[in-house]
């Protein structure tokens, strides 16, 4: 994503700076939308630990996670600042400053990611109920709503 906004949709978001207004709220209206699905899911303390195959889902193939990116209102935030941030310091981001700062945000995010997952792992022994689960998805909803601050702020 970020060497596509530094070959040129990046120019194109600059140049219609409406697109960029109305891709951030599309995002935070789907972050929403995986808020209320979060909120609203049937606890099942027993799909992180073997559960029924039905209570189990596949996990997003490496390809779908990077798909996934293309919609994520925080990866076009994330990806738009740090150009800009290039852009301000260099002039512009070039395609050898983008390909370094890809180099740069893939080294940080893999173990990052990492830590996220063992952390999921464990949080999954404590939620042994069906109460618990549905406290921590209630939780985890207002987090993801209360994020959407950050996705917002520079929408006016």
């Amino acid at each position: 994503m970020l060497l596509a906004v530094a070959l040129g949709i990046g120019g194109v978001l600059r140049a219609h700076p409406t697109v960029l207004t109305v891709m951030r709220w599309l995002g935070a209206a789907y972050l929403l939308y995986l808020a209320w699905r979060i909120a609203t899911a049937s606890p099942d303390p027993k799909a992180g630990h073997g559960g029924s195959a039905s209570a189990r889902r596949q996990p997003l193939s490496v390809l779908q996670a990077a798909m996934f990116q293309w919609v994520n209102p925080k990866a076009w935030l994330v990806t738009l600042s740090a150009l800009a941030t290039v852009a301000s310091s260099a002039g512009h981001p070039s395609v050898p400053r983008a390909v370094i700062l890809s180099a740069v945000f893939l080294t940080v995010t893999w173990p990052i990611t990492a830590f996220w997952t063992a952390v999921g792992v464990g949080v999954s022994r404590f939620l042994r109920t069906e109460r618990a689960v549905h406290r921590f998805n209630l939780a985890m909803a207002a987090l993801l709503v209360a994020s959407l601050v950050s996705v917002l702020v520079g929408a006016e």
